[in-house]
């Protein structure tokens, strides 16, 4: 069982108990069913609004990391309500000796007290869950920032590279450092013959490689696919595949390889930095092969 599963199960408990006192309390206090009700109905609410907000601490998760923050309002919630009913019997008793009411008032309190405590710790736990995805949030866009610009670094090198071979030594250093893919290849696929310019791949065999290049060809020019499944037999687990179709030459295809072991590797922003990496990579190969054609 976790934390937040006890802690609201002791809330749940509580709240329920305190409702079943308030019924008590008005049965004893008179027999008139209107009566009764008037002086019930509101306390045994805030009883089991108690109980509720204790059973919506148990379901969600996301109040794990702020269950001290929870008990924290709860407990200062019950104190302080606690020392206003200590006062007021206080003074009753100081005015007319008259404490018959002592249980009653001091249950009421009680139940205010928690009540409003935990409501209070709940609103807070969601306002630093808030405040921790934005600040999430805020890294991932000064981490996509540092990508973005080690990525223009990476497209002059490429665009300014001569030949395939520092095509392909810039775009696979590219995908290896910005996106963390541990293995990665660029290959040409003529027809039935796939062709490796250059690959960091030492877990999957030619034949597999050379598979999975095939699949690549059958993607759009630039489209960046992520396979939800691998569509080749490996020898090893795969937690991310991706494909690229990177440019389409005379007869032949020019594609991206790469996979990690880590599950969803590839964010939406991600995505985008690869598509444009491939974009650089496919104008540089254009190029050379131009260039090449014109010798």
């Amino acid at each position: 069982m976790e934390r937040r599963q006890l802690y609201g199960g002791i809330i749940v408990l509580t709240g329920t108990v305190l409702a079943i006192v308030q019924v008590i309390h008005a049965l004893q206090q008179s027999a008139n069913p209107v009566v009764i009700a008037v002086d019930a109905i509101p306390m045994v609410a805030v009883a089991l609004a108690l109980a509720f907000a204790g059973s919506h601490l148990a379901r969600d998760e996301t109040y794990e990391p702020d269950l001290s923050r929870v008990l924290g309002w709860t407990a200062g919630g019950v104190i302080v309500f606690a020392s206003f009913a200590a006062l007021s019997l206080f003074g009753r008793n100081v005015a007319t000796g008259d404490i018959s009411r002592a249980a009653y008032v001091a249950i009421d309190n009680l139940t205010m007290g928690a009540t409003a405590g935990v409501l209070v710790g709940l609103y807070d736990a969601r306002g630093e869950q808030r405040l921790r995805e934005l600040e999430g949030e805020r890294d991932r866009i000064e981490q996509f920032a540092g990508k973005a610009a080690d990525l223009s670094n990476y497209g002059r090198a490429i665009a300014q590279a001569d030949d395939l071979s520092a095509v392909s030594a810039f775009s696979i250093e590219a995908v290896s450092t910005l996106l963390g893919f541990e293995e990665t290849a660029l290959l040409v696929v003529s027809g039935s013959e796939v062709t490796s310019i250059d690959s960091t791949f030492v877990s999957v065999d030619d034949g597999s490689l050379a598979a999975l290049a095939e699949v690549a060809t059958d993607g759009e020019v630039g489209s960046v696919v992520v396979h939800d499944e691998v569509p080749v037999d490996l020898d090893r687990t795969v937690g991310t595949l991706v494909t690229v179709h990177v440019a389409r030459l005379d007869g032949s295809s020019v594609v991206f390889v790469s996979l990690t072991d880590e599950d969803d590797a590839v964010a939406d922003e991600d995505r985008e930095l690869l598509e444009l990496l491939v974009s650089h990579t496919g104008m540089a190969i254009e190029g050379v092969e131009s260039a090449t054609a014109m010798v």
